[in-house]
């Protein structure tokens, strides 16, 4: 699987047999597996841009997993603005003053993964994300790089790293 088209169509047919059951415990294992999927739709690209960016591939596939719910948005990291194949409205929430705000905004959606990497390494190594980069380069400190780029402006919740950073553990 390399394109997020063919990621969602895996992710929608197991959700689509996910929803109907009864079983809580079933479901609760097809959405488990649904995760799971996701992660080894996501393994081959991240670990083709690891070596080059320094970031560990479970953390490409946590903020992937985090910013996509799983691969259900078309925005794989969660960026703003257009990508090679447009943009989405989407529902999100932001944080402002440490309270959570649901909003609709536009992300950008992508052709295939490469494109959607691509488009997160040039944004997170450049302008105002640019010092985090660096940093990350010279020491490979990703739990550093997390918490520089969301205080450049990345994410408006401030617990986004850390929630990043668990999910990475957990995919590890």
């Amino acid at each position: 699987i390399r394109t997020l088209d063919q990621v969602m169509q895996v992710l929608d047919y197991a959700l689509a047999e996910a929803l109907p059951m009864e079983n809580s415990i079933k479901r609760g294992r097809l959405i488990v597996a649904i995760a799971h999927a996701f992660i080894e739709a996501i393994k081959g690209p991240a670990n083709d841009y690891s070596g080059a960016t320094k970031i560990p591939p479970a953390v490409f596939a946590a903020i992937g997993a985090s910013e996509s719910n799983y691969g259900r948005a078309p925005s794989i990291f969660g960026i703003k603005g257009v990508g090679s194949a447009g943009g989405a409205n989407l529902a999100t929430h932001e944080v402002y003053s440490g309270q959570k705000v649901n909003i609709n905004d536009q992300f950008a959606a992508y052709n295939n993964l490469d494109d959607a990497f691509n488009h997160f390494i040039d944004l997170t190594s450049h302008g105002r994300y640019a010092n985090s980069w660096n940093e990350l380069q010279r020491t490979g400190d990703w739990e550093g790089f997390l918490r520089g780029i969301t205080a450049a402006g990345y994410a408006t919740d401030k617990n986004w790293p850390a929630s990043i950073i668990a999910l990475t553990r957990d995919i590890e």
